[in-house]
């Protein structure tokens, strides 16, 4: 089947995209359109009109897919705010048209839970790397570590829990104090996945550019500093901790509150990968409280009107919330 652009709602984007897009549609008219066909075309009518530093995403190693193109996409969506927003978004519009519109009825965009976790594991196998065993015993509980709690980067408690022990239910009633921070977890939620997407995005693309060089794995030695380059808000969080722990130790008691053995995730400190990830975004969310204020009307830092000398017009400033 060709690519049906006539069932593409196409949103606003700069003109070369659409002639990319046109060309592309053009040429698939008459004849099928199969993964293969589909990079190639946009190798040959999107990659040189971006930055050279994201071609290397059109040149996955392994055979093409569907699910490599929608990966495309995702990866372009996700990492728009690394150069130009409108450019890379605009390309992320036009790999979506062939990826939905080369069948009919069009194939639906969908994207996955834990995109740390799929970035993660596709960047080991394409390293060669083996990965460890995901379970540890935690209150003997036989826990998932990289199946996470929706609201931060610590384990959802059991096999049925979509949560985490501070994010659950019971841990509220028991602890009063946890309401309020389970309230801030609620708020924080969409701006927290969002970073996720970014950061992993952001990782990703690096180590594609590296050809598969960049470290982007969480090391068994020098944790600090692969934190200060690759995690900034969580190294900063760590320096708070003044004891005499060695680097894994206080990454692992940071992230576990202690329930965790340090010896035992020394051997597979791969793991915290995408768990560091996940606390990163969350910090990350956390610092940037403060540019949006509460969720609620009236809540959050009061605004102070005052008027630009310039431009003769209102501007209004909020100074930064306690949290």
């Amino acid at each position: 089947m060709p690519i049906y652009l006539e069932d593409f709602d196409a949103p606003e984007m700069p003109e070369p995209f659409i002639n990319a897009l046109l060309a592309i549609g053009n040429a698939t008219i008459g004849r099928p359109v199969t993964p293969g066909i589909a990079i190639d075309l946009l190798r040959k009518h999107l990659a040189p009109m971006l930055h050279e530093g994201l071609r290397p995403l059109f040149h996955e190693k392994g055979q093409p897919s569907w699910h490599s193109i929608h990966w495309l996409y995702g990866h372009l969506l996700f990492a728009s705010d690394q150069g130009s927003e409108l450019e890379m978004t605009s390309a992320a519009y036009v790999v979506e048209a062939v990826f939905r519109h080369s069948r009919r009825p069009a194939r639906e965009l969908r994207f996955p839970a834990t995109p740390e976790v799929d970035s993660f594991e596709r960047m080991a196998r394409l390293a060669g790397r083996t990965l460890p065993a995901r379970n540890c015993i935690i209150a003997a509980e036989n826990i998932d570590l990289l199946r996470f709690c929706k609201y931060c980067w610590r384990p959802a408690w059991n096999s049925a829990a979509v949560v985490c022990v501070d994010h659950s239910a019971a841990r509220q009633l028991e602890v009063k104090a946890n309401a309020a921070g389970y309230k801030q977890a609620q708020r924080l939620r969409p701006a927290f996945e969002i970073r996720v997407g970014r950061i992993a995005s952001k990782d990703e693309w690096e180590f594609h550019e590296s050809d598969f060089k960049a470290d982007v794995f969480f090391p068994m030695e020098g944790a600090f500093a692969w934190l200060r380059a690759r995690r900034p808000h969580l190294f900063e969080a760590l320096q708070r901790d003044q004891s005499a722990a060695s680097d894994i130790e206080r990454v692992v008691r940071y992230l576990y509150d202690g329930q965790v053995q340090t010896a035992e995730m020394t051997q597979r400190a791969i793991l915290l990968t995408p768990v560091t990830l996940r606390a990163e975004a969350w910090l990350q969310a956390l610092a940037d409280k403060s540019r949006w204020g509460g969720a609620r009307p009236g809540s959050g830092p009061k605004p102070t009107r005052c008027i630009d000398p310039i431009a003769g017009s209102f501007s209004v400033s909020a100074s930064s919330p306690e949290f």
